[in-house]
Parts: structure tokens; sequence; C-alpha cells
């Protein structure tokens, strides 16, 4: 599933990956002369994501400043805490939202595994709770996201008809946006 997911979501760097063996050069990130006063963009999604999975099973995002502290990602001072405590903000308003929708209690992963013709399709699906598999994003949703959860909710019903849902943010207030699967 994962590598059906991989494909359709740039089926161009699946080729050069997978066909191929090429495995192209990421750019490097210069390194910073100066004191960070702000998150990096990557940081801020990275840790968003993080205290948010940590949120929806129950740990209080505010109880996470000495490990973000600790990682280094976090400006100095007061302004760390000020940035960390935006984004504990966003996190539990995120959190709260999902929650209305979705029963919390994660559900151990689902094991797919189904014959198709002359081909296998087989593997595992993290993100389930309650009995709906469930994706989310802090951020903007991109099309790579719609593609995961589509294939995702697709194998799934091949052995058992069940919703997914996939959070994420929209608009230019940034709205939270839902979108609802189901056969």
């Amino acid at each position: 599933i994962g590598r059906l997911i991989e494909f359709f979501s740039h089926p161009a760097k699946f080729f050069v990956r997978r066909r191929l063996g090429i495995e192209l050069p990421r750019d490097r990130e210069k390194t910073e002369d100066r004191e960070p006063f702000d998150l990096h963009s990557l940081d801020r999604y990275s840790l968003e994501q993080q205290l948010l999975d940590d949120a929806l099973d129950g740990v209080e995002p505010g109880s996470a400043l000495d490990w973000v502290r600790a990682s280094g990602v976090l400006p100095s001072g007061g302004t760390g805490g000020v940035i960390f405590g935006e984004l504990c903000g966003n996190v539990t308003e995120f959190a709260d939202t999902i929650r209305q929708q979705v029963a919390a209690q994660a559900q151990p992963a689902s094991v797919i595994s189904a014959e198709i013709e002359n081909f296998t399709l087989s593997g595992r699906l993290d993100r389930i709770r309650g009995d709906t598999l469930l994706h989310y994003r802090l951020t903007r949703l991109k099309t790579k996201d719609f593609v995961r959860i589509w294939i995702e909710h697709l194998a799934r019903n091949l052995t058992e008809q069940k919703p997914a849902l996939l959070f994420g943010k929209e608009g230019e207030g940034n709205e939270v946006w839902v979108a609802v699967i189901d056969l």
C-alpha cells in the first residue's frame, strides 16, 4: 500500500528511485551564522504534528516544553516560550475539532492483504481511531494527502466497510477543513 501511495503521490520520483535506483540528493540547508528568532516552517510543521499526535492520545501539549527545548529547534529564552505557546494553542484547537468527530481511542494497526488477479496488495494502516481511518495535517492539505487517504480507504474497504476522515487547514483564515470518505 505504501508503494502504491508513493507512486500516485509523485510518479516521476517513484520511477527514478524504485525503477532506476537513483537517489537524488536533497538541497543542503545552509548553516545559520546568527541566532534564530523564529521556527523554520518545516520544524514548525514537524513539532505541530508530533504535539497533535500526542494530544489525540491524551497528552497535554504544554507538557512537552522540556523535550521541545532539548531538541534545539525552538529559539532560546522568552521567544521560544512564546512560539511554543502559540504551537500549543493551534494544536489544542485542532485536536478539539478532531475529537468532535472521531473517537479518541487509537486502535491497533490493521493489516491488509488482498489478492487482486495477478497482484497482491498488502500493507498496514496505522491511523485508525474507533472505526475511522484518520489522517490530519495541521497545515494546508496537499493533493498527496487526498491520494493517501483515498488509496488507504479503498484498501481497507476490501476487508471491512468503514469510513475515513481527512482533516486539514484551508481558506484564507485557515479554517479546519474535513473530507469525509465513505463508500
